[in-house]
């Protein structure tokens, strides 16, 4: 190549990351498809470079060349412009980490990149791992939840753009719906992560995945749990009612496959992990009535999900709901709250001299053990007794909200036009990618009481035997006969 044609290649490739992808793509024997996407995310990437972006959270659909261009070529794109760049990769696991590590490692050392940026790299530093140039630029790769030592990403010595935390998808799908493992991982960018800045202010995060739940780093970063703003760009498969990239998907194929997993699509595809309409329930499914216009002879139920931690992460829910003839679930009352136990039960007391339930139910297990003595003590001190029924819950969430599925999905679910009902309806509809999910176990205590449960005179009333054991029903009267 003459001195002249690869001064202005190399004029044009480091002013320009789509042109510097492609022109890499080419050296390699490939072709790189250029959308209106991949413009977008190079110019949200250069005002990350320039400042006037700070941090940077990317959602898009997997296998629409996230990866490859906002890692592998943006790392040697950047290092292109500044050989001491000092970079950090992140990724759900090391192996992930690494072999983008790696390819990002052979583009720099490539006979075409080294023609025109002859970077050198340390010769006691050269793994996938870790590598550095003689210039004190570099790249550490490793798990989201891996160990970050004796590296730091970004410039102590200028304010100027030299290095970045980049994440490239930092949970798998399969870990997505675990509560613990998210917070592990979120809890990780608020510890170790963002502490390997070597400037807080200047080193920015830049943040690309897949919606997988509310709570996911996405839904962390965006509701404040960083405490840093991001720059949000968020494209759907099918963006403004078109393919978002027609050469990957046309829309009809989107549209089958959104048919075919409605809340997969909606959140790696569509970047919302919680679609409006819902989809473990559907908004269509719960019926609606004023307070007080419901039947005057339901049997009330009550129900309660604690929260043992004052002022926790989670809420205390309590619910009242009552069967009708047709054995149709009217819930009638609620109480939520994150406050001490005295005050929680003190609520639960209300509720229960409010709506007389026939039961009341909650989750059983640890539980049970830290709550039944207080509540048993309360229950003495304000002369309210009532029967409790402890149920042991299924670790999977989905399968404990299963029966109270079926009985929504008939229909047979109705639901008050109140502020608290509107909530239950928003957090049923985010289930289960929602943050939330307490008023959900309440709705699923209802549920699991199905088998159990019984509205005014439905049900052969002499194989209703009290579980205290202090009478039973007789089918020739209308309540209860002593043993």
């Amino acid at each position: 190549m003459k001195s002249a044609e690869k001064k202005l290649l190399k004029r044009d490739l480091q002013g320009d990351l789509i042109e510097f992808t492609k022109y890499f793509f080419e050296v390699r024997g490939d072709k790189f498809i250029e959308n209106w996407h991949h413009r977008a995310i190079a110019d949200a990437l250069a005002k990350v470079e320039s400042g006037e972006i700070k941090n940077l959270l990317i959602n898009i659909p997997p296998r629409y060349g996230k990866t490859e261009m906002a890692v592998i070529n943006w790392v040697a794109f950047c290092m292109a412009r500044n050989s001491k760049a000092k970079f950090i990769h992140l990724s759900y696991s090391d192996d992930l980490a690494l072999d983008n590590s790696g390819k990002a490692k052979e583009l720099v050392m490539s006979d075409e990149y080294q023609e025109m940026w002859p970077i050198e790299l340390k010769t006691d530093s050269q793994s996938k791992k870790k590598w550095y140039t003689t210039e004190g630029g570099g790249l550490y790769a490793t798990a989201a939840g891996g160990a970050i030592t004796g590296f730091g990403a970004g410039s102590t010595e200028s304010d100027e753009f030299a290095g970045a935390i980049v994440i490239d998808d930092p949970i798998k799908v399969d870990d997505a719906d675990r509560e613990n493992e998210r917070k592990r991982v979120n809890d990780r960018l608020n510890g170790t992560i963002k502490s390997r800045r070597n400037n807080p202010r200047k080193t920015p995060i830049v943040l690309i995945m897949q919606r997988l739940h509310e709570d996911d780093m996405s839904g962390f970063v965006i509701n404040g749990g960083m405490g840093e703003e991001f720059f949000h760009l968020k494209l759907p498969a099918i963006y403004n009612g078109q393919a978002l990239w027609p050469f990957k998907h046309s829309l009809d194929d989107l549209k089958i496959e959104q048919r075919a997993d409605p809340r997969t699509f909606a959140g790696q595809m569509m970047q919302d992990p919680s679609p409006e309409d819902g989809d473990f329930f559907k908004r269509d499914w719960f019926q609606r009535f004023d307070l007080g216009s419901q039947p005057k002879d339901l049997v009330n139920y009550g129900a309660s999900d604690y929260a043992v931690t004052d002022g926790g992460g989670d809420f205390t829910e309590h619910g009242v709901a009552g069967f009708d003839k047709q054995e149709d679930l009217w819930i009638v009352d609620w109480w939520s709250g994150q406050t001490a136990p005295d005050v929680w039960i003190d609520e639960e007391l209300r509720l229960v001299e409010d709506h007389e339930p026939y039961t009341w139910v909650a989750e059983g297990g640890p539980i049970r053990r830290s709550i039944e003595p207080f509540l048993k003590r309360e229950m003495k001190s304000q002369c309210c007794y009532f029967r409790t029924e402890w149920m042991v819950s299924n670790k999977n969430k989905a399968a404990n909200a299963r029966s109270f599925q079926a009985l929504a999905s008939q229909g047979k679910v109705h639901i008050p036009n109140t502020p608290w009902g509107e909530a239950l309806i928003t957090q049923l509809l985010l289930f289960p990618n929602g943050k939330f999910d307490d008023k959900v176990d309440v709705c699923g205590l209802f549920g699991r009481l199905l088998d159990q449960a019984f509205g005014p005179r439905t049900m052969r009333l002499e194989t209703m035997i009290d579980h205290d054991g202090y009478g039973m029903l007789d089918d020739n009267t209308d309540g209860w006969k002593a043993n």
